[in-house]
């Protein structure tokens, strides 16, 4: 599940290149927890309230590509975890890869995970 509070994840997610033009960080949040979060966040209240967010404004992603790439990894880890009969498998891991990744070579990211 997508941690931290919705200003600081709708901030990472523009730094990967995802853009409101409204600046709404409600809808920069809920997209991010939607595409990268746990699958438990799927229901049918967050897709009413991310058309009632849409409606008002809309996102879009950078020139560059690499979001475009990374969502579909994680679609693709997500099916791929699906057919195995795991839905959440891929998910569940994640954090846990992040942390180790982040513990072996923090000092060459900059970020929040600065000083870790």
């Amino acid at each position: 599940q997508c941690q931290g509070d919705d200003d600081d994840i709708a901030h990472w997610y523009q730094e990967l290149g995802m853009s409101s033009r409204n600046g709404s960080v409600e809808l920069l949040a809920l997209n991010a927890k939607v595409k990268f979060g746990h699958a438990s966040i799927l229901s049918k209240e967050t897709f009413e309230r991310y058309k009632v967010l849409n409606s008002k404004d809309s996102l879009s992603r950078s020139e560059n590509g690499c979001l475009c790439r990374l969502e579909r990894l994680v679609q693709v880890l997500r099916g791929t975890s699906f057919l195995l009969g795991a839905p959440n498998y891929g998910t569940t891991l994640w954090a846990q890869m992040a942390e180790d990744l982040l513990e072996k070579h923090g000092q060459r990211f900059s970020g929040p995970f600065e000083g870790r």
